[in-house]
């Protein structure tokens, strides 16, 4: 009877093991995350009025500010952060030469400089290609400059690709043959083996109709060879090596969700974000956690560090540093909101 009993107890512990494993989007190297070594509460940001209805996001690189709108033309507006006024719009859309099927977010551009210009890497899956926006001579010329740059990599459901200058290129493809997706690397286009990203790739929803719960959000270091993934609606933050074996899984609270945790038929809606925005930097990266009427910027280094924490007492969708300036811009796309605060003291609790 005894033998029994534990025989069951045994075969209960490892269902439930195995459960978690196959609905937790995690690594096996789990961290708790209860507190960050340093807190910094902001108040009172300043307004920023750009004269720009319908601002979604936005990027920002060297002295210069890019949004993107919900506008078909003239959807890009660059920002230059030195007066806070726009110097130039682009972007628009249509089937025309340098004109984009659907318009794209400047989180889907890749952004770098080449031969001393600034260039924005735009993929667009559907022609096979990358469009490139020479923002630097755009600004010098009064005109949008493009050019154009093929690529055999992108597959027809390639839903994500970022490029850095170094050759290394990125990309989340949706499977057909399962409810999952891939992450795919690639160095000077030859295919890097990452088995820390066939393991994430092993996980699946229910349905097909639910593959978007799978889908993270991502920073990449180039220079570590590191990537960082949060996702809408999980609480954990998975960052790994992308060649070699380091992979660790940040667990704030302790919570480890999947998506077998919410019914079939859920719809993520603002309430229930727990990450909406995501940005690398050379020595961290910084997610923004929603809070109920408050974010909650988390500064992590790229060996899953907790750095330190930066509390707004307002929601924000988008952010990003100007580190010229030491400056923190923040969008509340909801309410077309944009704000900037001097955080001085954050770069340098963060040195």
């Amino acid at each position: 009877m005894i033998r029994n009993i534990i025989l069951f107890l045994t075969c209960m512990l490892l269902y439930a093991c195995g459960n978690k494993d196959d609905r937790s989007i995690c690594f096996e190297t789990i961290k708790e995350v209860s507190k960050f070594p340093v807190s910094i509460d902001y108040k009172l940001g300043e307004n920023i009025n750009l004269n720009s209805l319908g601002n979604l996001e936005f990027t920002v690189q060297d002295s210069l500010m890019i949004v993107s709108t919900a506008q078909n033309e003239n959807a890009w507006k660059i920002v230059d952060l030195r007066s806070d006024s726009i110097v130039s719009e682009v972007i628009n859309s249509g089937h025309g030469e340098w004109e984009f099927d659907m318009i794209p977010q400047v989180f889907m551009a890749s952004f770098f400089k080449d031969g001393g210009n600034l260039k924005a890497y735009i993929p667009e899956t559907s022609k096979g290609c990358y469009t490139i926006l020479d923002i630097s001579a755009t600004l010098d010329s009064g005109k949008a400059i493009f050019g154009k740059e093929d690529n055999v990599n992108f597959s027809p459901l390639t839903i994500y690709s970022q490029k850095s200058p170094s050759g290394m290129e990125t990309f989340i493809d949706i499977e057909t043959s399962r409810p999952g997706i891939k992450r795919r690397f690639l160095k000077d286009n030859s295919a890097l083996v990452s088995n820390n990203a066939d393991y994430l790739n092993r996980f699946e929803a229910a349905s097909q109709e639910q593959v978007g719960r799978l889908i993270p959000r991502m920073a990449i270091n180039p220079s570590q060879n590191v990537v960082a993934e949060v996702y809408d609606i999980y609480p954990q933050i998975n960052i790994y090596s992308i060649t070699g074996d380091f992979a660790v899984t940040l667990a704030p609270d302790g919570k480890i969700m999947g998506p077998d945790d919410y019914e079939p038929d859920f719809l993520p809606k603002p309430e229930n974000m727990i990450y909406n925005c995501l940005k690398g930097y050379d020595n961290f990266f910084v997610v923004n956690r929603c809070g109920e009427n408050s974010s909650h910027l988390l500064f992590i280094d790229w060996q899953g560090n907790p750095l330190l924490e930066l509390n707004l007492d307002e929601e924000i969708t988008s952010f990003d540093i100007d580190f010229i300036s030491k400056t923190l811009y923040t969008l509340n796309f909801f309410t077309d909101t944009m704000k900037k605060y001097p955080i001085s003291d954050v770069i340098d609790a963060i040195k």
